[in-house]
C-alpha cells in the first residue's frame, strides 16, 4: 500500500511538473503558454487567433502591462474566447528569443497578433491601458 501511495504522489508531482513548463501563469482564468507553436495548433483547431506577449523580466512597462491589463476582467473575458495567449521572453534561448529576434522584436512590451493559419496580422508596441488594447487587438480580427 505504501508503494502505490508512493507511485500515485510521484505521478501528480510529474504532472505538475510537466504542466508547468507549457503554462507559467494564469490569471482570472487566462492561461498563459510559453510554448508558441503548440499554442499555434490549438489556435488552428478552435479557429482563433494567437496573441504572443514578448516581454524582458528587467521591463517594468511589462509588469505593469501585466497587472493592470492582463488581470482585468474585462480583457480576460475579452481575449478567452478569442485568442489563444503566449509569454515570450525575449531573453530566454529556450522560449521567446528566436521569436522575438524573427518578427524584429526591440522593445518591450510587444504584443504580436497571429490569425490561425500562422500569419502575422498585427503588432502591438508599448504599454496600452485595457481597453485601447482590446481595441487594437479588434483591429486585427478580420485580417
Amino acid at each position: 500500500m505504501k508503494n502505490l501511495s508512493f507511485t500515485i504522489l510521484l505521478l501528480i508531482a510529474i504532472a505538475v511538473i510537466n504542466a508547468s513548463n507549457t503554462c507559467i501563469a494564469q490569471a482570472n482564468n487566462l492561461t498563459w503558454s510559453k510554448n508558441f507553436n503548440e499554442s499555434l495548433e490549438h489556435a488552428k483547431r478552435e479557429h482563433k487567433y494567437v496573441l504572443v506577449d514578448v516581454y524582458t523580466t528587467w521591463c517594468g512597462w511589462c509588469k505593469k502591462l501585466d497587472k493592470d491589463v492582463f488581470e482585468d476582467p474585462n480583457f480576460v473575458n475579452y481575449v478567452k474566447t478569442k485568442f489563444i495567449c503566449v509569454k515570450a521572453d525575449a531573453e530566454d534561448p529556450s522560449s521567446g528569443q528566436e521569436l522575438a529576434t524573427k518578427y524584429g522584436v526591440s522593445g518591450f512590451p510587444t504584443a504580436l497578433v497571429f490569425n490561425d493559419k500562422g500569419n502575422l496580422v498585427g503588432t502591438i508596441n508599448g504599454y496600452n491601458d485595457t481597453s485601447k488594447y482590446i481595441e487594437k487587438l479588434g483591429t486585427f480580427l478580420k485580417k
